[in-house]
């Protein structure tokens, strides 16, 4: 039986697991190679605040960050650690929760208020996948690029009713490609030409096959809007061996098969208006 306090739970333990494994990217300076493709874009729309790891090593870069994220224990550690380091932070809850059925549940968002330019990071609950009024709001806020890095979800993202008449993911990566393909509908509706979207994922280390695979599947991906594929590149890196941390299971795509000490790297795409 699905209920408010089980949402609510495994929404907790989410981020629990994700902040140990972001911890340790940020010590391995994962999230500046990141960053570093977006030299030059100022303001920046992330999907996917997460711990808010990636939020701070996009405000070091001397970007100024709206971030969103539809789980809010994600939003409070986040804002829990910007301020803590001395960022300016504006905060907006939005959400009402309905369960519809013991097993599905819906969200209402609020109106977003308007705000002004001063700060480091608006941290935003929405939702990328279904939330008109963020989508409109995002299209007065003249951003220059979109990430969307390492993106997951909780243990009762696959519950939300819309997501279950909308693919109805049952796989971390089918969650994941649901949610690529709306980020990239919304990257192009919000984002004016020579404006960017940048994806990261985890995978392993491409060989000229796998990277044509990448290429295509983006290209796949954005052939539904005027995005065009700039950029591939990908580096070498390696789990946190702490046991409490999010772990990745690779298997091989053909047969399903878990492939033992895969090497692993991130792939960086990186997209652009035209």
């Amino acid at each position: 039986m699905l209920d408010i306090k089980k949402i609510s739970e495994l929404r907790s333990e989410y981020i629990a697991q994700w902040e140990v494994s972001a911890q340790h990217f940020e010590k391995q300076n994962y999230y500046k190679w990141m960053s570093s493709f977006l030299d030059g874009y100022d303001k920046v729309l992330e999907v996917g605040t997460g711990s808010g790891t990636g939020t701070k090593a996009l405000i070091e870069s001397g970007h100024q960050v709206i971030s969103i994220d539809e789980n809010p224990n994600c939003l409070d550690v986040a804002q829990t650690k910007l301020e803590r380091d001395g960022f300016k932070v504006l905060r907006f809850n939005r959400e009402t929760l309905n369960l519809d059925m013991p097993f599905s549940y819906s969200v209402q968002y609020s109106a977003i208020q308007t705000v002004d330019s001063n700060y480091d990071a608006i941290l935003l609950q929405a939702d990328i996948a279904n939330d008109p009024k963020l989508y409109e709001w995002l299209k007065t806020q003249n951003i220059d690029a979109v990430t969307c890095w390492l993106i997951g979800s909780h243990g009762a993202r696959s519950f939300n009713s819309y997501l279950q008449e909308n693919g109805n993911p049952q796989t971390p990566a089918h969650y994941r490609i649901l949610t690529q393909n709306r980020v990239y509908e919304v990257a192009d509706e919000i984002l004016s030409k020579g404006k960017v979207l940048h994806i990261v994922d985890r995978g392993v280390e491409l060989d000229d096959f796998q990277r044509a695979q990448l290429i295509q599947c983006h290209e796949d991906q954005a052939s539904v809007t005027t995005l065009k594929v700039i950029n591939i590149d990908s580096l070498a890196y390696e789990e946190s061996r702490d046991s409490s941390a999010m772990s990745m299971m690779v298997t091989n795509q053909a047969t399903g098969e878990v492939i033992e000490k895969p090497k692993l790297a991130f792939s960086s795409v990186l997209t652009q208006k035209s």
